[in-house]
């Protein structure tokens, strides 16, 4: 390393002055890796504001409002959420809902006792 000084330096100086350029030369590749760490995050969710959201406002001063998105329909459609059937325990005489499916099959069980029962009766 050639030291930039218009001086004439002592070896002590070099050596300071080395150790500097080396910091600095840390630092600017630590810099450089922190940025490309930003640029690789997954991209920004949108800001609340740009979601499109239904609001509800019950104040004394100014009343009750209920604002709504630029064409979203009023009154709202009532949407039925589906049904989902409860698996039972495949064991004879259990009629406990599915809390486990059995490695190997697949069947479904509801405790580690029907469990041990599966397997007694497997050969």
């Amino acid at each position: 390393h050639t030291c930039t000084c218009t001086h004439t330096c002592t070896h002590a100086h070099m050596h300071t002055h080395m150790y500097t350029c080396i910091q600095a030369d840390t630092v600017r590749k630590l810099i450089e890796k922190q940025s490309k760490k930003k640029e690789e995050e997954k991209p920004k969710q949108p800001t609340k504001s740009a979601i499109p959201h239904i609001r509800y406002i019950n104040s004394a001063s100014s009343g009750t409002s209920l604002s709504l998105p630029v064409g979203m329909d009023y009154p709202l459609v009532l949407h039925q959420a589906k049904v989902v059937p409860v698996q039972k325990c495949a064991i004879d005489q259990c009629s406990n809902p599915k809390r486990y499916s059995e490695t190997l099959t697949g069947l479904p069980l509801c405790s580690v006792e029907c469990y041990r029962r599966l397997e007694s009766t497997v050969p």
